[in-house]
């Protein structure tokens, strides 16, 4: 804030200076919005056994300071095997539109949930979920931190059950 004296008079009867002036506030614009993922990808709905169909829920929150009004998607993504190499992207992409806007600052959206994935492999897999994502449709504060961080999201199916044997004697 600036203030900017216009005129100076003395107070009749106290002997006290009186200031006129204007005080000018410079425009300070929220900072942008800014999408997270808050919560870390967990299995929605089915069973982590080989061959079921999976869903996952993750939590994404608006930690900017300007709301979000435009419509935008949310990937999940599966590393099998947990090597680091992207293997499956969930389709459909999750919309948040409509109903879920805006999406106010500090505000989160709990849970979004994932395509199905189908005929799951045993083993230990890694699913990413990423906000704003594959395409950025919402101008960020910082857009290198849509996705959930390395080291969560893993989960580890087991193989399908083996069928009792028949005992012969």
């Amino acid at each position: 804030s600036f203030w900017t004296p216009s005129s100076v008079t003395p107070d009749g009867t106290s002997g006290h200076l009186i200031a006129y002036g204007t005080i000018t506030t410079p425009n300070c614009a929220p900072p942008p919005a800014d999408l997270i993922i808050n919560s870390s990808p967990i299995v929605s709905s089915g069973s982590l056994v080989a061959g079921n169909t999976i869903s996952f829920q993750a939590g994404i929150q608006n930690v900017g300071g300007t709301a979000i009004n435009t419509s935008f998607t949310v990937q999940f993504q599966v590393d099998t095997g947990n090597d680091g190499s992207i293997d499956v992207t969930l389709s459909p992409l999750t919309s948040i539109t409509g109903g879920n806007l805006p999406v106010d600052p500090n505000e989160a959206i709990n849970p979004v949930t994932s395509a199905n994935w189908t005929n799951i492999p045993a083993g230990t897999h890694r699913v990413i979920s990423c906000v704003d994502a594959p395409s950025s449709a919402i101008a960020e504060s910082n857009e290198g931190n849509n996705c959930s961080t390395a080291g969560t999201g893993v989960f580890t199916v087991a193989p399908l059950p083996l069928p009792p044997a028949d005992l012969i004697i």
